[in-house]
């Protein structure tokens, strides 16, 4: 009898602290992560790794509702062009690429600057001269920010659904720009 109350009191410890772990664990990934750095990042740990990319998924989500309040058509499709195997990452890049070359010479046409890294002084530029709605600015300034978090979090942070919304909101105001 005491090797047995023995046992259980050596293992109790030790349970307890994995059962503690595990239910952390668990709201880590079910949104404490979110609630903890809303601007994304990662935690690891031995045996695990949790990233985020809530502000990538809340600016694209911010610009493709300007867009769509702009009545700028965003057109769902699968993937951003099924040509190509591109990785989420690529694929963002890549439809931020296209748009900011078609955003900038629109700006340089307006006396903007010829320049894709000054994409918000080209949208004060044109908000002053009131060339386009508010919401096809803010969707503009919106995607730039989230292109901005993917850089800044790396390739592994971003989702497919998360990278088919973006694509899908940049394709859609590039042919506002065209």
């Amino acid at each position: 009898m005491d090797t047995l109350a023995q046992l259980v009191g050596s293992l109790a410890w030790p349970l307890t602290a994995l059962f503690l772990g595990l239910m952390i664990l668990r709201e880590l990934k079910n949104g404490l992560l979110l609630k903890l750095m809303p601007y994304g990042g990662s935690v690891k740990g031995p045996g695990f790794e949790l990233q985020t990319n809530a502000a990538f998924q809340q600016q694209t989500t911010a610009a493709k509702q300007a867009a769509t309040k702009a009545n700028v058509a965003v057109v769902e499709q699968k993937r951003a062009d099924p040509e190509k195997d591109l990785t989420p990452y690529d694929q963002v890049i890549d439809a931020w690429r296209e748009l900011a070359t078609v955003f900038t010479a629109k700006a340089v046409q307006h006396g903007g600057v010829d320049d894709k890294r000054k994409i918000y002084l080209n949208i004060e530029n044109l908000r002053a001269k009131s060339i386009f709605d508010e919401a096809v600015l803010d969707s503009v300034s919106d995607l730039f920010q989230a292109r901005n978090s993917v850089r800044k979090l790396g390739a592994d942070s971003i989702a497919e659904v998360d990278a088919e919304t973006f694509v899908q909101t940049a394709n859609a105001l590039t042919k506002v720009f065209q």
